[in-house]
């Protein structure tokens, strides 16, 4: 890279990138780190209080010119990373899996060409980055775990799955699948097996236990109508049998599992408009014109033809329903401690609520939640799972584009701590049509014309580049690619592992 090139980039990030030394932002400075102490007063783009103090001005550092370099966990020698993980990265001719030494465990070809990240419709697909070992080894054991009857092979704790996968000559139809669930018990949980039917499984992974959901679709005789029947058992880590439901004669379409109790089932009339109704395992309506709130994806048929989704709340006239077929009040969090989409919450009196869109959001995918609302003035309340907070003076046309368990992004380049509300940085990024940005559950990447930059969730500028196309990953890792392949990376822009 050439002199001329770097100065230009520090200056470029030296205009974009301010932040805001108070609190609980850290600036960490090592043998390593090089940091500007020098602090100047500068006007902030919006006032953040906490929901019981009002807004103070804080002093700004003046920008970060170079970033910050904060070491690593020390590690055994030769050992690249946490002997807990497996680091599964896109190879040539498809994924390959990688010890924490470097060496090659495991290569699935042509799998993930795409890298892209694969839960619930298919339990043998391997996530790309820095994985727990209890995730990826029974993935890769799979092809080599082969019962006595032929059958692939997925464990889970407190049973298993034989299963085999095929697909017809010259046919576009989907893969087929026949499979058998047993618990460590020793009870099989027999899936009824017909080949004109296609059948698709999920895994679902519960807290305590796992859930094995079997969507099946068949038509009623030749030219008939197409109808869903959808299977789902729940294994205990000790190997009993929490729950096994058959729910049957089901129109194509999404359905909601509410309590291992009820279903949510979508219907279409004649001019293909949807609706909802609550209805029992036995088919019995209970309520009509209802919504589901589809949370937890746990296996879809190809085509739109149907999915099936596991959550215990769904909507009906504006209000929140449980599994007792209540309404949820006001400031109710589910039993794990999560917000609930549709219920209101109040943040120095200001409504907030879960977005629509919620089934879409990185929230979700990171497993958290939090609800926005705003007042007549145009101040912005944010609830989450780890604070509430109020920012005022953002402008009606502002809106959270972004958050994670530490930091919350506004449509008009503002950073914020998504714990207190405390102004982070206030940076421009993206391009002509508009804001661009990854956001992972450590960090914020940022993206420009001329390259990226990297924001830990300290609020500390780790990295910048003018080249590479990033993608992000879980924890404190990234997958840079270049012309020549791919590379993880650390978030100081150091090589981890390059295939």
């Amino acid at each position: 890279m050439k002199t001329r090139t770097n100065l230009i980039i520090l200056l470029v990030i030296a205009l974009l990138l301010s932040a805001c030394g108070t609190g609980d932002v850290k600036s960490t400075s090592t043998s390593e780190t090089t940091a500007n102490p020098t602090t100047t007063q500068t006007e902030t783009s919006g006032q953040t209080s906490a929901s019981t103090k009002a807004p103070t001005p804080s002093p700004m550092p003046t920008p970060m010119t170079e970033p910050i370099f904060i070491p690593g966990e020390e590690l055994p020698d030769g050992q690249i990373f946490d002997e807990r993980y497996y680091a599964v990265l896109p190879g040539a001719e498809g994924v390959v899996v990688y010890d924490c030494f470097g060496k090659i465990v495991y290569t699935e070809e042509h799998s993930n060409s795409d890298c892209e990240t694969y839960y619930g419709s298919d339990p043998n697909k391997l996530p790309i980055g820095v994985i727990e070992k209890e995730i990826i080894e029974p993935i890769i054991n799979h092809s080599d775990n082969i019962s006595t009857t032929g059958f692939s092979r997925y464990d889970f704790p407190g049973g298993h799955v034989e299963y085999s996968v095929w697909s017809e000559e010259n046919s576009n139809q989907p893969p087929k699948y026949y499979l058998r669930v047993f618990s460590n018990n020793g009870e099989e949980l027999q899936v009824e097996w017909d080949a004109e039917k296609t059948y698709m499984f999920g895994v679902i992974p519960f807290e305590e236990s796992t859930g094995i959901c079997v969507e099946v679709l068949y038509s009623a005789g030749h030219g008939g109508n197409y109808y869903q029947k959808i299977y789902f058992v729940r294994i205990n880590a000790d190997g009993s049998v929490a729950s096994n439901i058959v729910i049957d004669d089901l129109a194509p379409g999404p359905i909601q599992i509410v309590g291992e109790k009820y279903a949510v089932v979508s219907e279409y009339d004649d001019e293909g408009k949807i609706t909802w109704y609550l209805a029992d395992l036995f088919g019995n309506i209970l309520m009509e014109d209802v919504n589901p709130i589809p949370i937890k994806l746990a296996v879809s048929l190809p085509e739109g033809m149907g999915s099936v989704f596991f959550y215990d709340y769904f909507m009906k006239d504006g209000r929140v329903y449980d599994v007792r077929l209540k309404p949820v009040p006001d400031e109710t969090k589910s039993p794990d401690g999560r917000l609930i989409p549709g219920v209101k919450y109040y943040v120095d009196g200001i409504a907030c609520e879960v977005l629509d869109g919620f089934e879409e959001s990185d929230s979700i995918n990171f497993g958290i939640s939090y609800a926005e609302g705003r007042d007549e003035s145009g101040a912005l309340a944010i609830k989450s799972d780890w604070g509430e907070f109020v920012i005022r003076d953002v402008g009606d046309d502002v809106y959270v584009a972004g958050v994670n368990s530490s930091l919350l992004v506004l449509s008009n380049y503002t950073i914020y701590s998504s714990t207190t509300g405390e102004f982070i940085a206030n940076t421009r990024f993206g391009n002509a049509n508009g804001p661009q940005f990854q956001i992972a559950d450590e960090y914020l990447l940022l993206q420009y014309d001329f390259g990226f930059s990297i924001i830990d969730n300290d609020g500390n500028l780790r990295y910048v580049s003018d080249s590479g196309n990033p993608m992000t990953l879980s924890g404190e890792y990234f997958l840079l690619w270049k012309d020549s392949g791919c590379a993880l990376m650390d978030l100081n822009g150091e090589v981890v592992l390059e295939p």
